[in-house]
């Protein structure tokens, strides 16, 4: 947390440069993003840092005959995010309604002592094994009489479909946190008990939809020697995308800033048109994004990566080499809430809207460690 505050704090703005192109061709219009070439001035990134050779392509540009070079259009599936482990479902629980993860621990163990609703809450495993396969019937049945609001996701459900959560070899000494077959009253939980029991039937629930399946288009437009990118996509089967249709900020459905969603699928290599415009866009680097409970708990489960000593980094490594989603990591999934606690009440970090920083007791106390 300490490096990041100072990461973010010490960082210098650069400027950057992107060409996007209109274009129109056989009555399609698309945007594409100019590709520099090795001769021009760019960052680590390949991003053009000189305006005037940026501005350069775009007068060379703007208006000229287009060409598409190469297309080609990929039928792709994805499968449903898998089941919650004990993370995962802290970093959701905190991006969507802020709980901190001793709360969203909390919320667990009452939803699994209390009420008998989910199976073990301090789960790092997120898969099942081919028995819970054989028990979808009973669980979706007592998840819509416990939460009628699902009943219309569960009907669609289809009970044959096994997802790739269902695999026993992935299983840990735990597995996925899911619902059990006991029927519960949703109406008699507390609101964020109903919020996290939701989260959890859903996840279950996307398990038996049909993949989510697009058409993906890659496009080279070339525009006087000076080459364009486009990214498109289009829906075939939203599948089980459907339930998690209003999940604003969740990155394991969230498309790329540079995909489009158009249906370029007709057109084809050697078709012209035209740039109808060009345009250069002025951008700065951003500095790394100071933690949010939701960041600092995925970096908890990575953070061999920060370890700058090769042999410690190792030692961390190897000991999550055989757990799934771990990558030597801080803690563990039932111990990382009490971590936090402890340096937020000793005063170490501290919350400044949604972000979590260091104080500087805490960074006097990096200071006085040994730099690993």
């Amino acid at each position: 947390i300490v490096r990041r505050d100072r990461a973010n704090a010490s960082h210098i703005k650069n400027h950057y440069f992107n060409v996007k192109g209109q274009f129109f061709i056989e009555n399609k219009s698309f945007d594409g993003f100019y590709i520099p070439i090795k001769s021009q001035q760019v960052n680590e990134n390949n991003k053009l840092i000189d305006i005037n050779e940026a501005n350069l392509v775009a007068k060379n540009c703007n208006g000229y005959p287009a060409l598409i070079e190469s297309l080609v259009t990929k039928s792709k599936s994805e499968q449903p995010p898998l089941p919650y482990n004990l993370l995962k479902l802290q970093k959701d629980a905190a991006r969507k309604f802020g709980y901190s993860l001793q709360e969203t621990l909390n919320i667990t163990q009452s939803l699994r002592e209390n009420y008998k609703l989910i199976t073990y809450n301090r789960s790092d495993c997120q898969y099942l094994s081919d028995e819970h396969f054989d028990e979808a019937n009973d669980v979706l049945k007592a998840v819509s009489q416990t939460a009628p609001i699902l009943q219309g996701a569960i009907a669609k459900s289809n009970t044959t479909i096994k997802s790739r959560a269902f695999n026993s070899d992935k299983l840990s000494a735990h597995h996925g946190i899911i619902p059990t077959d006991t029927v519960g009253d949703l109406s008699k939980l507390t609101d964020s008990e109903q919020k996290i029991y939701m989260l959890i039937a859903r996840a279950y629930i996307a398990q038996f939809h049909p993949k989510y399946t697009f058409d993906a288009t890659e496009i080279i437009v070339n525009v006087n020697g000076y080459k364009f990118k486009t990214n498109a996509k289009i829906d075939t089967n939203l599948g089980w995308k459907n339930l998690y249709k209003n999940d604003v900020g969740n990155t394991e459905i969230e498309d790329s800033e540079d995909t489009q969603i158009l249906d370029l699928r007709t057109l084809k290599t050697g078709d012209i048109g035209n740039c109808t415009s060009s345009q250069v866009t002025a951008h700065e680097t951003q500095p790394p994004a100071l933690y949010t409970i939701d960041t600092l708990v995925e970096d908890l489960s990575r953070a061999a990566k920060y370890v700058k000593n090769p042999q410690l980094r190792k030692i961390l490594q190897d000991r999550d080499k055989d757990k799934e989603g771990e990558h030597g990591g801080i803690g563990t999934a039932a111990t990382r809430a009490s971590i936090v606690d402890n340096l937020l009440q000793r005063g170490f970090i501290t919350k400044k809207g949604k972000s979590i920083i260091s104080t500087p007791l805490g960074q006097s106390l990096y200071d006085c460690l040994d730099d690993i």
